[in-house]
């Protein structure tokens, strides 16, 4: 995959990104429309997010049991919202707090971990690196 890290100046302000070669016109595009003054490009192998850290992370397999079950229905109630799952017949109802942390959306599946930390992961990523047990 071709990378590219691409400088724009603004006045006196300058900013960097990293972009796939497909998405570099578009970026070019609304560069020039939003007054972008010079625009450098240039051809890398790893892009430096906005606090110099390497964006190539290590990568990982799952090999973990984690309890989990799809969200079928969201019913929003004055102390949060209760999430339905209605494959195996029960809800739970999370705070507003969990609500803005994870944005669980009908589809995708609410996670206990083994130290009974909470998450919701998106119906395709889940479905792709979990099996029912």
């Amino acid at each position: 995959m071709n990378l590219y890290e691409i400088n724009m100046t603004v006045g006196n302000a300058t900013y960097s990104c990293g972009r796939r070669t497909a998405a570099i016109p578009a970026l070019i595009a609304g560069a020039l429309l939003d007054g972008v003054e010079t625009i450098t490009i240039k051809r890398v192998t790893k892009c430096q997010n906005e606090i110099g850290e390497n964006m190539e992370l290590p990568r990982y397999q799952s090999h973990k049991t984690v309890w989990a079950a799809k969200i079928t229905e969201m019913i929003s109630l004055d102390s949060g919202t209760q999430l339905l799952f209605g494959e195996i017949d029960k809800y739970i109802i999370v705070t507003k707090d969990w609500m803005s942390k994870h944005s669980p959306t009908v589809g995708g599946y609410f996670v206990r971990y083994a130290d009974d930390y909470t998450s919701f992961s998106p119906a395709e990523a889940f479905e792709n690196g979990y099996t029912r047990v």
